[in-house]
């Protein structure tokens, strides 16, 4: 599983610089360490020059606690300091000698220079730091955007990943197949389809995870779900998918078609109804097309029963009652 934002906040936070009544605490307590570096080199010169490694501690505290402006502050301070503690060793003697001037000119302009480097460095850090802290804020926002949109979706949302478990399951999922997110999270996804689709259910997911390649990418499908009480219904699917570095994920928006089905069945039964009466001669032969109608056009197995055992009751040759045009009409 990848890395939570909150991880994620969690380490930028420990980064983070101290709140700004806090600073200026620091900013003496910085000040006054690099005065006393700087009094040590003072003592300890020429036997050590100590500076060269005790000012980027300095450095790296002001990066700690005051970002890229105290890190100049911090560095520019210290180079002046270098340059002081130089300019008061220099020897007044007249017997020194050249190559002697010379190797101290050099290790001290090498010393400012590292200061220079180390300073530079420690600057860049402070703008990746920061680019850091506002790509973790903007990461943050537009999860929580996501969140808001994954909860307040009428559709079901589910996220499942390569091994077919379920990883992520909205309100409306819960509404929509009865399964709590607690009860779904790390299941199959095969406890919400009916038997006959999980075989082809199982062999599409290997076959997406081995080649990437599906048919039902962006293409809405609608099929049958299964809800935890065992009863189906007709729901559209539109399915995604994304590879990660370790797994592949799915998302699937599940609409509910049951109210839709409903409304065009009720439709298609009124269409037939009114075709049926104005073709039928006789109440009886309208009576037993709307029948047969019903039953087919709704799967109402009883309707089609009833209208079979009274076909199969009237004599042969019975005469049917012609419906008078007003009365079909």
């Amino acid at each position: 599983m990848p890395v939570s934002m909150e991880q994620s906040r969690l380490r930028a936070s420990w980064f983070s610089p101290p709140e700004t009544s806090q600073r200026l605490p620091y900013s003496v307590l910085t000040v006054a360490l690099l005065a006393g570096i700087a009094t040590l080199d003072i003592v300890l010169m020429p036997t050590l020059h100590a500076g060269v490694f005790l000012f980027p501690i300095a450095i790296l505290t002001a990066l700690w606690w005051g970002g890229k402006r105290a890190v100049f502050l911090a560095t520019g301070l210290a180079f002046f300091l270098t340059v002081l503690e130089q300019w008061l060793q220099t020897p007044v003697s007249h017997n020194v000698e050249t190559a002697d001037i010379l190797i101290d000119t050099i290790n001290h302009v090498s010393s400012l220079l590292l200061l220079v480097l180390f300073g530079s460095v420690c600057a860049w850090i402070t703008r990746q730091q920061a680019t850091y802290i506002h790509a973790q804020d903007n990461l943050a926002d537009l999860e929580a955007k996501l969140t808001s949109i994954i909860l307040s979706t009428p559709d079901a949302l589910i996220v499942a990943n390569g091994q077919g478990k379920i990883v992520s399951w909205n309100s409306s999922a819960v509404t929509m197949f009865g399964y709590s997110e607690e009860e779904a999270v790390g299941q199959p996804l095969t406890i919400i389809m009916p038997k006959r689709y999980q075989e082809s259910h199982v062999q599409s997911l290997r076959r997406v995870c081995e080649t990437g390649h599906t048919r039902m990418i962006g293409r809405p499908t609608e099929l049958n779900g299964l809800r935890k009480d065992n009863s189906e219904f007709p729901i559209e699917l539109s399915l995604a998918t994304w590879q990660t570095k370790s797994t592949r994920y799915f998302s699937a928006f599940l609409h509910d078609l049951t109210n839709r089905k409903r409304l065009e069945a009720r439709q298609s039964v009124q269409l037939a109804i009114s075709q049926v009466l104005m073709e039928a001669e006789t109440f009886e032969q309208a009576g037993d097309r709307i029948l047969q109608a019903v039953g087919n056009l709704t799967d109402w197995e009883v309707g089609l029963i009833h209208h079979r055992r009274a076909s199969e009751r009237r004599p042969h040759g019975q005469p049917r009652r012609r419906a008078r045009p007003a009365e079909r009409a």
